[in-house]
Parts: C-alpha cells; structure tokens; sequence
C-alpha cells in the first residue's frame, strides 16, 4: 500500500462530488476506507486537512459537527434545479442527435451526485422525440465557431430529402460559399447566417443540414454595418415564406398566449372593454403566404385577418382552393 500519495485530496473530492449532497453525507471513516480501498494511506488528521484545504479553495464542503463529523458538497457549480432545466433543453432539442443527446445528458449528471443524478435520469425520456440524424453537427459548429473566430470563409454541401426520405445534396454537390456571421437557434434547429456572395445577401442555412464544411484561406467580409439580426431573425424565422406584411388580427381574448408564443411580448397589442369585451387587436409584421395562413386557420375563427385586404383576399383563397382539393 502507498504511503503519501499526491493524488490523495483529489480522490476525496471525487469521492464526496460523487457520493454526497445534502440528504446524503459521509464520515471521515467512510472517506478513509475509500482511500484504502484505493491503495492510499491517510488517517483522520490529514482527511480533515485535506478538506479544509478543499474548502479554503472555494470547494463549498458542509462539516455537519457531531462526535463523528459528517460533511457534503453543499453548493455546486450547477444547482439542480438548472442542471434539470439543462437537460430539458437538451431533451427537446431537435437538432442534437439520440446518441448525442443520450452522452451530453451522461456529462449534465456527473456535475451532481449519484443520489441526485438517478432522481433527474427516471425523469428522462428521449425516445419519443423527433431527432436530427446528422450525428457531426457538434463538429460543423465547432468548425463554423472557428470560422467566425479566425475570420474566415466556409465551404460546404447542402442537402434535402427526396420523397423516398433519402439524402440529395443541392445542385448535384455544389460546394456553397459564405462569409459566416452569426449562429443561432430557432424553432427547434440550428442556423448559420453569412453573406452569399452569389445571392448578395445575408441567408440563412439549417446546419443540421450541412455536410462536408471546411474553413478556407479566404477572409470573410464583415456584416453590413447597420444590418439589423433582430429584424432579419424575424423576418426569417417568423414565417418562412411570402414578403413581410404588416397585418391586423382580431383575437379571441383566449389567443393571447398563442399570439404571444408567436410574435414575442413586445407585440402591438390594443384592448378597448368598453367596445369589445371579448376580443383584442393585434399588429403583426407576418410573411404573408401559406405558413401564416395555415397558422390562422388553425384557430378555427379564434383568430381573424382583418388588414390588409390584399392579405385577407390571400387567406380567403387558400380557404377557397382547400375546399376544391377536397
């Protein structure tokens, strides 16, 4: 068996991470016969000067004093409460893989203890969630992450399904080229923003969907001064298709949380009772086309398009060629 062995305060640290948390603590008996458990020498003295020297570099270890001292990590870096909205998130992320999901959940666990860590996992359930399969997303971010970092541009295939859900790649393996700008997560996927010096614009891809991505040689032209992400953030995400329109709804007083959910809080609302008791108007700025209108339809007369007419006459077609199709 080893004597002094360096290795010694990191063994503890280990031990009480892993096996203690406010319900659940340890004697310095307990800490002693994991360490001779693993070939290491120590003895009440030098456990309780390991952990003060723990506790002097700002480990937070609770001594609970009594005849035999109990002690546990108190505060951690992650509380639960965070580490299970962590996971959460990561659970309802479409854009990371089962797999990857599965193994980034493993590493949330390990910032808690094991009590702590079997609690959250019976709480997991991933297999129901519909999951990207693009299983070298982490390493598409990494490399678009470092672009942006060094200023460069990217290169990269881009992909579709057909409707036999097999993979093409766009414009038989063109290679798209883009100054990168921004990374951002909306309506459940993943999304690189950069300047197409074919299109002349900014635009946005699912990187979910890209493949082959390699950072070249050649430095990336800055963003537009001026250019304003928010705008074009919802101008994109908002609605995917159709131009921007600004649009006057007239809602249900219940459909407030589903405009809400849809535009954001900073939304014009206006609600007069003493005209209308029952309903509120809302003003949008909506890409008026298919997605909109299946979006009001779906409330079923909760939600009514009453300006502009030409948006109102949209929607009253696409009623119209419903019924024909029927």
């Amino acid at each position: 068996m080893a004597n002094e062995n360096k290795n010694r305060i990191m063994y503890i640290l280990k031990y009480l991470w892993q096996n203690t948390d406010e319900q659940h603590t340890i004697s310095v008996a307990d800490i002693i016969e994991y360490l001779r458990i693993n070939e290491i020498d120590a003895n009440r003295h030098t456990v309780m000067k390991d952990t003060q020297q723990l506790q002097n570099c700002g480990i937070d270890i609770i001594c609970q004093r009594s005849r035999m001292n109990r002690y546990f990590i108190g505060e951690r870096l992650i509380e639960l409460p965070e580490l299970k909205l962590l996971i959460d998130a990561v659970e309802a992320a479409r854009f990371i893989p089962k797999e990857k999901s599965e193994a980034l959940i493993g590493k949330l666990l390990a910032l808690t203890s094991k009590y702590e860590a079997a609690h959250l996992n019976r709480n997991i359930c991933t297999d129901k969630r519909v999951k990207a399969d693009n299983t070298k997303i982490y390493y598409t971010i990494d490399l678009i992450n470092q672009a942006i970092s060094e200023n460069k541009m990217v290169e990269f295939q881009y992909f579709t399904y057909l409707p036999s859900k097999e993979k093409s790649l766009k414009f038989n393996g063109y290679f798209y080229k883009l100054h990168p700008h921004r990374i951002t997560w909306s309506n459940d996927s993943y999304y690189l923003i950069g300047y197409n010096e074919k299109h002349k614009e900014e635009v946005v891809y699912r990187i979910d969907r890209i493949i082959s991505l390699r950072i070249t040689d050649v430095e990336a032209l800055p963003m537009e001064d001026g250019f304003d992400v928010e705008t074009f953030l919802k101008s994109t995400f908002l609605m995917f298709d159709g131009e921007l329109t600004r649009v006057t709804l007239h809602c249900e007083n219940s459909m407030m949380n589903c405009v809400i959910d849809k535009f954001g809080e900073d939304v014009e609302t206006h609600y007069d009772p003493e005209q209308d008791t029952e309903h509120f108007t809302a003003v949008v700025d909506a890409a008026t086309g298919p997605t909109f209108y299946s979006w009001v339809f779906n409330y079923q007369g909760k939600i009514k398009i009453t300006e502009p007419q030409e948006v109102v006459e949209g929607f009253t077609d696409m009623l119209g060629k419903q019924l024909m199709a029927k």
